[in-house]
């Protein structure tokens, strides 16, 4: 059997155990829409995250797990197919970014997987191998993912990930 190399998505000479902020993207597995659905926004009023079961499950994880890895949760948006979050990594004894979002996604997954055996359901994998990651370089570029984050369900449908 040959494997597949897969190309490194990580900043090669970055030392992800400093301190600072990332913005980090998780998608679903094959980007189902299983988190979330978005309420359509109208004139008067912005689009809404509607969360799913297992988007509340995410949601709670995400509130609580942070500071466990040296981490303070910033911002998120749990969308229907990926959870956008924003960390700041306040001293360098904290976790590494990539610890802090392998036990999000297992712990997530953990959870979900005991609900889904309580109701006699069968649940598949729940998470995209790997996670995006942008390293905030300064207060500009914080307050323009801070920005995204707000904005993102108004754009859901205009999004790349939309509808897969």
């Amino acid at each position: 059997m040959e494997y597949v190399k897969r190309k490194n998505i990580r900043l090669p000479d970055y030392d992800y155990s400093q301190e600072g902020g990332y913005f980090v993207t998780v998608c679903t597995h094959e980007r189902r829409c299983t988190l979330s659905h978005i309420i359509p926004g109208t004139e008067q009023d912005r689009a809404r995250v509607s969360l799913s079961d297992l988007g509340k499950i995410a949601d709670e994880i995400l509130l609580s797990l942070p500071e466990r890895y040296g981490f303070v949760l910033d911002a998120c948006v749990i969308m229907p197919n990926h959870i956008h979050i924003i960390i700041m990594k306040r001293t360098v004894a904290a976790a590494k970014v990539g610890q802090f979002v392998g036990a999000f996604k297992s712990s997530v997954s953990t959870r979900w997987y005991k609900e889904c055996d309580r109701r006699g359901n069968v649940a598949g994998k729940l998470w995209q191998r790997n996670y995006y990651d942008h390293v905030l370089r300064n207060e500009a570029d914080h307050l323009e993912k801070l920005r995204y984050i707000d904005e993102n369900p108004d754009k859901w449908q205009m999004d790349e990930l939309y509808g897969k």
